[in-house]
């Protein structure tokens, strides 16, 4: 009787008359199909090495931080000291609303909850420090910021909305930020340098 060969399809089922009778040709077919999976998988992943403790981590008591990856929120355990001194797309993440810096930071040993404050209608970044740091250094770098709940007063309807949305392009304007998106309610702009302001 002619055995079964994986290889000939490695992903998905043979047809079914090319399936074998014998249960031990089938075992082995599983059993390679995955390890062709497995090989894919791991080809898939990047190397990385481990922190050495959590004590590296950046620190923040209410929301959660990570990697903003293919629309999601990745961990940071796991990321080495070298990645986590030059990290891309840094994203805090909490009730009141999200920041996502564009450029690289140093997270490393971070005390987030010094750096950006989250409150009703609130985001500040470096809201105890009124001499911030020069453009391009620490976390005073290029970054998206969107504002949770942010919602006319009186009514939700259309012409509220759209007379709030003015609003908000206006103030973001005056503020020297660029207005990104008002959409149920979330008020979303982009920030160049802090000190601009």
């Amino acid at each position: 009787m002619a055995h079964y060969k994986p290889s000939r399809y490695p992903i998905g089922m043979p047809p079914l008359n090319e399936i074998p009778d014998d249960k031990e040709a089938i075992d082995v077919s599983i059993l390679e199909s995955r390890r062709h999976f497995n090989r894919l998988e791991n080809l898939t992943k990047p190397p990385t090495l481990k922190v050495q403790s959590t004590a590296e981590l950046p620190k923040l008591s209410k929301g959660r931080m990570g990697v903003w990856r293919n629309g999601r929120i990745c961990d940071l355990t796991g990321l080495s000291n070298k990645t986590l001194e030059n990290l891309s797309d840094f994203i805090i993440d909490h009730e009141y609303g999200t920041v996502l810096w564009k450029e690289p930071v140093n997270v490393k040993r971070a005390n987030m909850d010094e750096i950006v404050r989250f409150a009703k209608e609130q985001v500040d970044v470096y809201p105890d420090q009124p001499d911030r740091p020069a453009h391009g250094t620490g976390f005073n770098k290029r970054m998206q910021i969107t504002i949770k709940n942010v919602w006319p007063k009186k009514g939700r309807d259309e012409a509220r909305l759209s007379k709030k949305r003015r609003k908000l392009e206006e103030f973001t304007v005056d503020r020297g930020y660029k207005f990104i998106d008002y959409k149920n309610g979330e008020y979303t702009f982009e920030v160049d340098d802090l000190r601009s302001n």
